[in-house]
């Protein structure tokens, strides 16, 4: 531990000082005289570099100090193992017999370079994650909605729909009987072919089937100039027809509901 912290200390401050590291598990060098500027320059500082080797997995190491001298490079004292990971947190160290008594006999002892490097990993994590569970409420959030947005579209479709179709058939059936007014009245029906609607012929003029609406209301249309006979006759094929998407349709029942004519 303590010669660890040294050496980290040297690597981040002295210039000819570098470092050899051979990973005893996978039997490979991590590293060979990598050096202060190096370090520096690709890892920031020594703690960020050792536990950028420990979270690739070089978990027993052994570490030796080595020093520029010249055009060489010559070893700094003995390599010393270092091990990381599932070890209680903490890190064991080849040190003296006299140091490791001492070390033993200290009962509050600020956190080793293991259990910073644990817990800088475990804080990267729990940001992760916490950013992974922030976009995936987002993502719920906006689905929800859009759903809720989906199903009113749909729902008012389908009142108008049915609003339209309802009011349709209470038209098409107010009018069509117009070529029986208009031929009662002893207006020329035009196209004798028979069809439906205000072009049908009408037969022979007999009002004996019609009920009393249809009767009282063929006796008030002889008042109505033939322009109000057109009119109806309009409105019949603008209905038919529904060229518009029931646009038309729908505007004339709110005129009509506007004005207390009728009720949808």
């Amino acid at each position: 531990m303590e010669q660890l912290e040294k050496l980290m200390e040297k690597l981040n401050t002295d210039t000819l000082c570098s470092v050899s590291i051979y990973d005893k598990v996978q039997g490979v060098y991590v590293c060979t005289n990598l050096s202060h500027l190096k370090i520096q320059e690709d890892y920031g500082c020594a703690e960020d570099y050792f536990e950028s080797i420990y979270s690739q997995g070089h978990t027993n190491l052994t570490v030796q100090e080595r020093r520029k001298n010249g055009n060489s490079i010559k070893n700094i004292g003995s390599p010393f193992d270092v091990t990381f990971g599932n070890t209680n947190n903490k890190q064991d160290v080849e040190t003296k017999p006299e140091k490791q008594e001492k070390a033993k006999k200290k009962k509050d002892t600020p956190l080793n370079v293991n259990e910073i490097i644990d817990l800088k990993i475990a804080s990267i994590r729990a940001v992760e994650l916490q950013k992974e569970n922030d976009e995936l409420k987002a993502k719920l959030k906006k689905s929800k909605k859009k759903h809720k947005v989906l199903e009113r579209e749909k729902l008012n479709r389908e009142f108008t729909v049915q609003k339209s179709d309802s009011f349709n058939n209470m038209l098409l059936g107010a009018i069509k009987q117009a070529p029986t007014i208009m031929a009662g009245l002893g207006m020329n029906v035009p196209n004798a072919t028979p069809i439906s609607g205000l072009g049908a012929v009408y037969d022979d003029g007999d009002t004996s089937d019609f009920t009393d609406v249809k009767i009282e209301f063929l006796e008030l249309i002889k008042t109505l100039e033939d322009d109000t006979i057109e009119l109806l006759n309009t409105i019949y094929k603008k209905v038919t027809i529904n060229d518009d998407d029931g646009a038309f349709s729908n505007e004339l029942v709110e005129l009509l509901q506007k004005y207390n004519m009728i009720i949808v």
